[in-house]
């Protein structure tokens, strides 16, 4: 008998409607395994399961969701090792700006980094970080990554390749 769900965990949710649907136990485990990798980053799963006390089954979830959150990186293929993500983002308000209205235009539809960004704006990447930070705090922002470079899109929005 296949078990169906109703609901399918996608980047537009909130926290607390991911922890209604996955339960709370894989958000704590995603926080132990945050704390393992903080303290030594660059761990496989293997490492991870073994440094936490956690099942390989539920590393795998945990890290799966900490992938989606935007809180670790991937690195390698075979052996993939995991660490901690800093965004680089600043603490910001939960309030639109002009430039956080840019950025969120300009992302519509597209991945792209800060770098690029902020040519395209002719910003400084400071300016850039404070519209995706304000971005961030309204959890509009999907946050991915290649090897620890932070790659910004908009949460539940399909996405092309920036070109």
């Amino acid at each position: 008998m296949k078990t169906t769900y109703p609901v399918t965990l996608t980047g537009a949710m909130t926290h607390a409607e991911r922890c209604r649907i996955v339960g709370r136990q894989d958000l704590v485990n995603a926080d132990v395994i945050v704390a393992a990798l903080t303290a030594k980053p660059d761990q496989t799963m293997s490492q991870i399961a073994r440094v936490t006390g956690l099942t390989m089954g539920h590393c795998a979830a945990a890290l799966m969701l900490l992938q989606d959150q935007g809180r670790i990186s991937a690195q390698g293929s075979n052996g993939q090792t995991y660490a901690p993500l800093d965004h680089g983002l600043p603490a910001m308000p939960a309030a639109w700006s002009a430039d956080a209205r840019a950025v969120y235009a300009h992302l519509e539809g597209r991945t792209d980094t800060i770098p690029y960004m902020a040519g395209l704006f002719g910003w400084d990447r400071v300016r850039v970080r404070k519209a995706l930070g304000r971005l961030y705090a309204m959890d509009l922002l999907r946050i991915s990554a290649v090897r620890m470079l932070p790659i910004f899109a908009l949460r539940g929005i399909e996405t092309r390749r920036a070109s």
